[in-house]
């Protein structure tokens, strides 16, 4: 078996069907996770994910925070023009 380049644990899925060009291969898996993997990498892989979406969501929140003020600013100067217009 071939091991996919770029992707670790993920093995390429051989079939005699591979080579038969009549076959309808769409719902054949064409990779297949390895079922093994050791508990300081799945720990390692947690922790990356859990990292990443505390990232997220901490950029999400500035995010939201800065459109907030602009959104107040933005109303603050047209109001501010619609009164100056208006008793002018």
């Amino acid at each position: 078996m071939a091991v996919a380049k770029g992707v670790p644990h993920m093995r390429e899925v051989s079939s005699k069907r591979d080579n038969d060009p009549s076959s309808e291969r769409d719902f054949e898996p064409q990779y297949r996770v390895a079922t093994s993997l050791p508990q300081a990498e799945v720990a390692n892989i947690q922790e990356h994910y859990f990292q990443t979406l505390g990232l997220a969501v901490s950029f999400s929140e500035v995010l939201s925070v800065f459109l907030n003020i602009l959104n107040l600013t933005v109303l603050e100067s047209t109001t501010r023009l619609l009164l100056a217009s208006h008793f002018a």
